[in-house]
């Protein structure tokens, strides 16, 4: 995914878009030029363009939940099959399965770049898109505000200089280390999905 500016040349005004490549296809074109003609100001929602935009957000809440369960399944599967643990690592391998089976079902509600076709479009793309990315922020919090706790109680015994550093190291090392079964999980997937494909042995 890459970043294209543009200038309007009748206001003058800058406006960055999100893009699939390092260059925008005709459509997305097409879909930059209606938001710069719009102005980039939303119309006032109608009553059924509301209930639309919360359906996205809950439903994309939905998905991020089903995105953390399938890579901490997979993660789980990955540690089964390296440990030599059977039962972990078939468990693990139907969490991942069964939450992928859930992320195909609800695929229709998502939203991408390509299926912005002006304000309406962006608005549905970020009611969808933030409400899937809130899931995976608990993670982050949690793993943070542990490590920032245990990294002030270590520190304090340095005064109230150690105290800080250590809650700030300590935060940063947390929110990093709840996320590693996130990220090896997705990578285990990301994998699985280029095997299937061919790419890869």
């Amino acid at each position: 995914m890459g970043l294209y500016s543009t200038i309007d040349p009748a206001s003058g005004k800058l406006y960055d878009f999100s893009i699939q490549g390092d260059t925008p296809n005709e459509e997305e074109l097409d879909k930059i030029q209606n938001y710069i003609s719009s102005d980039g100001l939303p119309s006032q929602p109608t009553d059924a363009q509301a209930k639309e935009d919360d359906s996205l957000f809950t439903t994309g809440i939905g998905r991020g939940v089903d995105l953390i369960q399938q890579s901490y399944g997979s993660s789980l599967e990955g540690i089964g099959k390296k440990l030599g643990l059977e039962s972990l690592q078939e468990y693990g391998a139907s969490v991942a399965e069964n939450n992928e089976k859930e992320l195909q079902e609800s695929a229709k509600s998502s939203r991408q770049l390509a299926d912005i076709d002006g304000v309406g479009g962006f608005i549905d793309y970020m009611s969808a898109n933030l409400g899937q990315q809130l899931p995976n922020l608990a993670p982050s919090l949690a793993g943070g505000y542990a490590g920032g706790k245990a990294g002030a109680l270590a520190g304090s015994f340095f005064g109230p200089a150690g105290t800080a550093i250590g809650g700030t190291v300590g935060a940063i090392t947390g929110a990093i280390g709840a996320n590693i079964p996130f990220f090896y999980g997705q990578n285990r997937e990301a994998q699985k999905e280029e095997i299937e494909k061919g790419n890869k042995i």
